[in-house]
């Protein structure tokens, strides 16, 4: 197993490095270049992710299990008025892409109203309700990566041929495409047609018509039976105008119908689903309506040519669920599984929202495995109305049209008992965004955060998120969406417990108007709980300064205003919400601090120290140390707001491994009158001695105003960002050593498309010696991005190189006895990057590793890397 851990990287160019034998030039490190457009190369940033985007709204197909074991689906909207998306997810809702964006128009399909199909040849087909040349539906392909999309059909607006395709299609045992269009045909009532994968040898097989009562308006999908026959049904039309089944050949020849259904005056069902066939070897399907209770709806079974057919469930009664929206599948266990859109006539343990039931295919042990409780607004599944999914680890997935966290759809599971049911995925318009908050490593590797603000319904309540260190598998936790229950605006890092519970503060919302809340959740996101609604009175008000658990496993945290002077609170509480102690009120008089934004520190000698943003002796903000238990309170330092002082802390202090502590000022400092107050750098002894600005920001090439706090790095430099100022006053991440000399920046966020820009928050320094950090606008849609720098360590893997006979030979220094190294190269640091072995399981023996690259010529630039085994 590899430990993933890269241990350095570099470049080599053969134009600039053709040497003489036996020259030996010093190697420096290489840079990935910013792919998001920045034109710097000062350290190797790396964009994780792009906030804003959306998986659409209003899932109407079903979900299918692709060959690689991820769920594929789709969704009839995007954003909220957009045109619909293809998704894949991981089967525990993570990991969510989308594969492709609709655009509508005449070049593109737009809202898919069913599901996909994975053909024998791997690839995704399907089809869309609207969009093509004629805006009347189209039928596509595309790779389960999103590749290769390509329109196989742009159906017509006039003429005989088919129009709105709503049904998913199927494929052959000839290999060819089948599917059903809603309208078109001879009648304008809707067709069957067959297409070859490659998008040739179209052909009409069936029109319906009012004439031939066969049926109107086909939208669920076909099937070919054992007998080679293709099977499906109309919701509608044929002699009593409420639905047919049929069958025809795969060449459209022998059309017949085996079913016209009678609706509940003759104790029949109306508006059928698609059929299946089941093990025993008859059909199986169920009704919207009609049944012997009335127009709730039934399950039906009948043979192949149409005997023997007979209800076996009609729905309506006091504890069932009624009107089934979707067909049934059978299970592995040989029971038929299917959904209703509405629950029971007197409700028994839920609301009307819809069911999950399972039965016998001779009807009996009918039971509801589970009684869905959303709504139009928020909560569970609501309105399920597409066809199961019995996926190859025994589970049920499926769809509803609306529910979840906003009210337009979901993706759901459980177990075929009913058991471990679960929302995976909630579809909304957009997943927020704005990250004013840093980042923080959970206990299982992962990194979290928060998003300021959210979308849809939720408007701007934000979000909780989770995503791994080199992008993958990000999720969002969980959604504010009451604002007098969960509070809203999280703004501030969260805290992990020893357990890895998540603990985190919202700077509004609450019960008691808008004051703020504490609270905690698993890092699953279940288990939300709001610890603590501030009141705006002696407990303070308004937390943006986050959150610390404390030695003695208690939380602390300050509130910037309110307590009992209306200037700010400094309190306590144990993790559960219980003991809420207000440690420190600041006073409104001069010289005292007031207005604490930023968060607490806990030093080695277990203090806490923080910082106000005003107050103190000259009104520009304060340092002050207090015990745990409130004891103790001491002003540390009073900024003075010139130039030659800092102005305004905002950002949590650090403690650097020489024991003195190290903060930034979000103004003042600059001695450049163009640009004054851009901010400073500063240290203090924790006795209060020695106070010094170590580095003042101009606000040009080297940032400004670094509203983030700063962070160590194993080499002993200093690391933060600004939110401003750089070459393209988007901000910067810098490096500084901690007298203030050795000062560089790392890299200069852009104002190209993509890019992030505005940093709010400090760095976290990963495991894996990278450093993680958040921009709270850019990215694709400005929305914000997270964000990865791979820092060299202070002494370098890769330290000699020497060219024979235009090969690079190269030298590997500064491994550990018995450590194994794979060394890997690409020709360009681009995210989709093909790194190949050069050489592999290379052990350290007396303290370097050689080896021979003699494909290094072969490009215009090389890369290397080494991983450790």
């Amino acid at each position: 197993m590899f430990s993933n851990t890269i241990r350095d990287q570099f470049k080599f160019s053969p134009d600039s490095a053709r040497l003489p034998l036996g020259l030996v030039p010093l190697l420096t490190l290489a840079f990935f270049f910013d792919p998001t457009g920045g034109s710097q190369a000062q350290t190797n940033y790396q964009r994780l992710k792009s906030f804003g985007g959306s998986p659409g709204v209003y899932p109407y197909g079903h979900v299918i299990e692709g060959s690689d074991g991820k769920l594929y689906g789709t969704t009839f909207s995007g954003d909220g008025v957009g045109n619909g998306k293809v998704i894949r997810v991981n089967k525990d809702g993570d990991y969510l892409v989308v594969l492709r964006d609709f655009a509508g128009g005449p070049l593109d399909g737009r809202n898919p109203r069913c599901g996909l199909l994975e053909a024998s040849d791997g690839a995704l087909y399907g089809t869309c309700y609207r969009g093509g040349s004629n805006d009347v539906g189209v039928v596509f392909k595309l790779n389960k990566d999103g590749s290769g999309f390509q329109i196989l059909k742009h159906f017509p607006s006039v003429g005989v041929d088919g129009r709105n395709p709503y049904s998913a299609l199927i494929e052959g045992t000839d290999t060819k495409l089948y599917g059903t269009t809603r309208n078109g045909g001879a009648g304008n009532l809707g067709t069957i047609y067959r297409i070859n994968r490659d998008g040739t040898g179209y052909q009409l097989l069936r029109s319906f018509t009012v004439a031939a009562k066969d049926g109107t308006f086909p939208v669920s999908r076909l099937f070919e039976g054992t007998d080679g026959y293709l099977y499906g049904v109309t919701p509608s039309g044929g002699s009593n105008t409420v639905g047919t089944a049929f069958r025809l050949t795969k060449e459209g020849n022998n059309f017949s119908l085996i079913h016209t259904f009678r609706d509940s005056i003759y104790g029949d069902g109306a508006g059928p689903y698609e059929l299946a066939e089941a093990s025993d070897g008859y059909l199986y399907g169920a009704t919207g309506s009609g049944g012997t209770n009335g127009h709730y709806g039934t399950v039906f079974r009948m043979s192949k040519v149409g005997t023997n057919y007979s209800l076996i469930r009609s729905f309506g009664g006091s504890t069932d669920g009624r009107n089934p929206g979707a067909g049934l599948i059978e299970g592995a266990d040989g029971k038929l599984y299917g959904t209703t859109e509405f629950g029971p006539l007197v409700s028994s343990g839920g609301t009307d929202s819809g069911t999950i039931f399972r039965l016998n295919k001779n009807g009996t042990g009918y039971e509801v495995l589970r009684y869905l409780t959303g709504s139009l607004k928020n909560g569970d599944a609501y309105r399920p109305s597409a066809v199961l999914l019995e996926a190859s680890d025994g589970t049920l997935y499926g769809t509803s049209t609306y529910g979840g966290n906003i009210g337009q759809g979901t993706l759901f599971s459980l177990n075929r008992d009913g058991s471990d049911f679960r929302i995976r995925v909630s579809f909304d318009v957009g997943e927020g965004g704005h990250p004013f908050s840093g980042l923080v490593a959970g206990n299982d590797g992962a990194l979290y955060g928060t998003a300021r603000y959210g979308t849809g319904s939720s408007g701007i309540y934000g979000s909780i998120f989770r995503i791994g260190n080199t992008g993958d598998n990000y999720r969002v936790l969980f959604r504010f969406g009451n604002p007098y229950v969960d509070g809203y605006a999280p703004e501030t890092d969260l805290a992990v417990s020893v357990d890895g519970k998540l603990f985190g503060t919202c700077s509004g919302g609450g019960s008691n108007i808008d004051y703020g809340t504490v609270y905690s959740l698993n890092p699953d996101g279940s288990n939300y709980i709001t610890l603590h609604h501030f009141t705006g009175g002696a407990d303070g008000g308004w937390p943006y300064g986050g959150l610390l658990i404390g030695s003695d496993s208690r939380l602390y945290g300050t509130c910037e205003y309110y307590g009992a002077n209306g200037v700010g609170t400094i309190y306590s509480m144990e993790m559960s919400g219980s003991n809420f102690t207000t440690l420190h009120a600041f006073p409104a008089f001069p010289g005292d601090g007031q207005a604490p934004y930023a968060g607490l520190l806990q030093a080695s000698d277990g203090s806490l120290y923080g910082s106000t943003a005003s107050g103190g002796t000259n009104g520009a903000g304060s340092l002050f140390k207090i015990n745990q238990d409130g004891n103790a309170y001491q002003i540390l330092h009073s900024f003075s707001g010139t130039n030659d002082d800092g102005y305004a802390p905002r950002a949590k202090l650090v403690e650097g491994t020489d024991g003195k502590l190290y903060g930034t000022t979000e103004f003042s400092g600059s001695t450049n009158p163009i640009y004054p107050g851009a901010g400073t750098i500063f240290k203090i002894h924790k006795d209060s001695t020695h106070y010094s600005v170590i580095y003042r920001f101009s606000g040009f090439e080297d940032g400004g105003n670094p509203y983030g706090g700063l962070t160590e790095g194993t080499n002993g430099y200093l690391y933060g960002t600004t939110t401003f100022g750089g070459t393209n006053d988007a901000g910067a991440v810098f490096k500084v050593d901690k007298q203030g000399g050795n000062f560089s920046v790392l890299h200069y966020f852009s104002r190209m498309p993509g890019d992030g820009r505005n940093p709010h928050a400090s760095l976290l320094k990963g495991a894996d010696g990278s450093f993680y950090g958040t921009t709270q606008n850019g990215g694709e849609t400005n929305r914000g991005t997270v964000f990865k720098l791979f820092v060299a360590d202070p002494t370098p893997l890769f330290t000699e190189m020497r060219i024979y006979s235009n090969a690079a030979h190269l030298l590997l220094k500064g491994a550990a006895a018995g450590e194994c190294y794979r060394l890997e190269s690409a020709t360009n640091l681009l995210p989709m990057a093909i790194w190949g072995a050069v050489t592999t399981n290379t052990a350290r023996i007396d303290g370097s590793i050689q080896f021979l690259d003699a494909d290094s010529t072969n490009s215009n630039f090389r890369f290397y890397r080494a991983i450790r085994e």
